[in-house]
């Protein structure tokens, strides 16, 4: 089921930005979400690694020239090392798995080129649709 959710995401977040030309934090972003829906807590704490990715990136634009896929690539590095610290607290009561070590960098991207609002409203609104088939699937 975890496979067939991913898909409809990705499938869902390419017909979505045909739509509305706006990108949902990337096209493995919503299925990451609408999985981690039973524990709202991972998407807060994904969320919240977001904003100090994004915030880590831009102190560091005001050291170095950063842009296009060395900006990403340090979007992703900065993540996973913010995550790797929290890990490493024990503090987490669910485990981070290899699609949420990279889904803050991502997610951070997409913010960048369309901004924080626009990015999260469509994060949110194919996420919704998600859930919603979910449901209907019994799957949630």
């Amino acid at each position: 089921m975890t496979e067939k959710i991913l898909v409809l995401g990705i499938v869902l977040s390419i017909l979505f930005y045909e739509c509305t030309r706006l990108s949902p934090g990337g096209i493995i972003v919503p299925g990451y979400f609408a999985l981690c829906l039973t524990t709202p807590l991972r998407i807060g704490y994904t969320l919240v690694l977001v904003l100090l990715t994004w915030a880590l990136l831009q102190g560091l634009s005001n050291l170095f020239i950063l842009y296009g896929k060395r900006r990403f690539a340090l979007a992703i590095v900065l993540s996973y090392l913010l995550n790797l610290a929290v890990v490493a607290t024990g503090l987490l009561p669910f485990p981070v798995g290899v699609i949420g070590l990279i889904v803050p960098g991502i997610i951070v991207r997409e913010m960048e080129k369309q901004g924080v609002g626009k990015t999260l409203l469509a994060l949110a609104a194919v996420t919704g649709i998600l859930a919603a088939v979910m449901l209907l699937m019994g799957a949630l």
